[in-house]
């Protein structure tokens, strides 16, 4: 198991001794760290001009992409 697996069982262990999550929550977890990821990538494209473009480039949309498509994998296996 990796570190960020560890995390996520201590945070969901925790959460749910607070509130509990249905199986439709934690389903749902998957397509909102997607769209987190994108929402991120947009404000720093959007914000580009203020906060630098320096590591924009083609090799910053492969990575990104890659991060999508490995989340895909992950969870929604074909």
């Amino acid at each position: 198991m990796n570190p960020s697996e560890d995390r996520w069982r201590n945070f969901l262990a925790g959460y749910t001794a607070v509130r509990p999550l249905s199986q439709v929550d934690l389903e749902a977890v998957p397509f909102l760290v997607g769209a987190r990821q994108i929402w991120i990538d947009g404000m720093q494209i959007e914000n580009g001009c203020d906060w630098g473009f320096n590591g924009i480039d083609d090799s910053y949309f492969d990575r990104k992409l890659k991060y999508l498509r490995d989340l895909e994998s992950a969870h929604f296996p074909q």
